[in-house]
């Protein structure tokens, strides 16, 4: 399986719009138009970029990051997603001080049975 075949774009697309729909969401940058797939298909990923300081992402702005996943995961797709926005903890790496909160939400494909 391939994030670029099949119903997988499509599903990709889906979430990334339903992740930019965040109050607190300032961007989403989609993978296909940001070259964020990698060259055979399997990886995608999706960088969330929020208007609000990490320690200031709300556990409703988190929650929305796992559902958006669970309706990738029920298209198909593995999800696996992580970053310092997604800690309910105070602080993160000194890489992202001073900068807008980032998580990254990963999309691959993997071969399940149907």
């Amino acid at each position: 399986m391939s994030t670029t075949q099949g119903e997988a774009p499509n599903a990709i697309e889906e979430t990334v719009d339903t992740l930019g729909s965040g109050s607190q969401v300032a961007s989403v940058a989609d993978p296909f138009t940001s070259k964020a797939v990698r060259k055979d298909g399997t990886t995608a990923y999706a960088t969330i970029t929020y208007k609000v300081a990490k320690n200031k992402v709300t556990d409703v702005s988190r929650t929305a990051v796992d559902k958006a996943a669970d309706q990738a995961r029920e298209a198909g797709l593995t999800v696996e997603t992580g970053g310092t926005s997604l800690s309910a903890a105070p602080w993160g790496t000194t890489s992202c001080c001073g900068l807008r909160a980032r998580s990254c939400a990963c999309f691959w494909t993997s071969p399940r049975a149907a």
